[in-house]
């Protein structure tokens, strides 16, 4: 498998296993970037610069076809990052982007490291990696000792590259893979107005019809896996319990993008208090998890860290907001997902205009296919699938509105009126993580799989998004909520 590889090759030296197909005139190559290229340009506004003067050529998936590996100029949080594909695939196929300084490993039970630190040691000939433990059961980040030039760290990655063993041939290691990039899955378009006079996307679920069953409940908690939260708008105060940085440590998640502050105001800003907005819940419990940075970029390590430790019994999490995704295959943060089956995980499906089913769009976390994952897309005013936003009739669950959606903001940003619109999955996403904070309001020991299948049967189907999700509808709040007017034989549920 591509990933497993490439985690065992390129972990050591990086692991890295990042990207996609090398470009012979470098990153000012007019030529039109892979669907998956838009995860690092959500990052950088565009492709940073290359520093590899040739790609690195190896055989990592061992099929007599040669993998193009290049390495690229980063930011603060991530100074080096690889690209990689396999030579002569398609323009249009998979492009992959990961950290270049860092990778993931696993050990076996009761593995000790410092053996596995000495053997890894005697491979590379020289101390160069760092182990960092995660909170995550017997997994580390190998980190790349760097040094101040940055020619000679290209340089001794390239030289790694060319050496790499295989981790797994190393006694103890069980799992390793590169710390792939994901980003916020934001929709790039026109400017959007500073503010709506109405919230239209609740009348088009029927939340007001909803609020006269349920109004939600502080007892139900929704972890919005993001970039933080401003924890001082008013109005998200009331419903914010505390969260958690996996960015930089600690517990003060603070929002220092914007998105997780607008996804947070659709499922949670306070109603009915004379100001700004309604979220979808009157009450309930906002968690915010950051592992998102101020560009709009974080890791698959970072995300598994951060579910694992929402999906931890003390925290009862019910609900995770995820409205972001890459490209590649992570196997550590898929684990991480499907040990916490006592979550439900909302994922986006992505705004790459791409069809997910597809084997080379291998989109996560939305592909992985696990049955406490919902993936939603995002629909339009008139219930067609909204433009620019992927689809898939496998991978995707049910669409939500995503079309100039009204939410929070931070209050740095709009200091006197702190909301702003919002168009694409992540909207959608916050939206259906909201309607399922109001179901188990309404049903305190309901189960992640009935509160996944209350859902998809609560849908309306529109002929329209029939070919955009397994369920071909959009999510009714109202039918959820009440368990009046439910379809049957839904994306699997009876």
């Amino acid at each position: 498998m591509k990933t497993d590889v490439l985690a065992c090759s390129l972990a050591l030296a990086v692991l890295l296993a990042a990207c996609s197909r090398p470009d012979e005139n470098g990153p000012e190559d007019t030529a039109p970037l892979a669907a998956d290229d838009e995860v690092i340009r959500a990052c950088f506004n565009t492709i940073p610069v290359k520093l590899s003067p040739q790609p690195v050529l190896r055989d990592i998936d061992v099929d007599g076809r040669m993998d193009r590996i290049d390495i690229y100029r980063g930011g603060s949080e991530y100074p080096l990052l690889a690209r990689w594909d396999v030579e002569g695939s398609d323009p249009a196929g998979e492009a992959i982007w990961a950290s270049a300084t860092h990778a993931v490993i696993t050990l076996n039970p009761g593995v000790n490291v410092d053996l596995v630190r000495t053997a890894m040691s005697k491979l590379l000939k020289e101390e160069i990696l760092e182990f960092t433990a995660l909170e995550l059961p017997r997994t580390y980040r190998l980190e790349l000792r760097l040094d101040e030039s940055e020619s000679e760290n290209v340089a001794l990655i390239r030289d790694l590259l060319q050496q790499m063993p295989d981790l797994r041939t190393i006694p103890g290691v069980a799992m390793a893979e590169p710390d792939y990039l994901v980003s916020i899955d934001q929709q790039r378009g026109p400017p959007n107005d500073p503010r709506f006079a109405s919230q239209r996307h609740l009348a088009k679920i029927l939340a007001p019809q909803a609020w006269l069953r349920q109004r939600g409940s502080p007892g139900v908690t929704v972890a919005v896996l993001d970039s933080g939260v401003d924890a001082g708008h008013p109005d998200l105060i009331p419903n914010l319990v505390q969260g958690r940085d996996f960015l930089r440590g600690g517990n003060a998640p603070n929002d220092e993008h914007s998105h997780g502050t607008y996804c947070a105001g659709l499922i949670g800003a306070e109603v009915n208090n004379t100001t700004g907005i309604a979220g979808l819940n009157w009450d309930v419990s906002v968690m915010a998890l950051k592992f998102i940075d101020d560009q709009g970029c974080g890791t698959t390590s970072q995300a598994a860290e951060a579910v694992r430790f929402a999906a931890a019994a003390e925290r009862n999490v019910a609900i995770i907001s995820a409205s972001w995704g890459g490209f590649g295959k992570s196997d550590k943060l898929k684990e991480a997902i499907a040990n916490a089956s006592n979550v439900l995980f909302v994922a986006s499906a992505g705004n790459n205009d791409i069809d997910i089913d597809l084997p080379q769009q291998h989109y996560i976390p939305a592909v992985f296919g696990l049955p406490n994952m919902l993936v939603v897309g995002a629909s339009d005013d008139q219930d067609n699938r909204l433009s620019g936003t992927a689809r898939g009739r496998r991978n995707v669950h049910l669409s939500a509105p995503g079309d100039q959606v009204l939410s929070t903001t931070r209050r740095v940003d709009r200091p006197s009126d702190p909301y702003k619109t919002g168009r694409g999955t992540s909207p959608a996403v916050a939206l259906v993580a909201g309607a399922a904070a109001l179901i188990k309001a309404e049903n305190p020991s309901m189960s992640v799989s009935d509160l996944r299948c209350r859902l998809l049967k609560a849908t309306d189907a529109v002929p329209a998004l029939a070919g955009a999700s397994c369920s071909g509808g959009r999510l009714n709040i109202a039918k959820a909520v009440t368990a009046t007017g439910l379809r049957t034989n839904v994306c699997g549920c009876p």
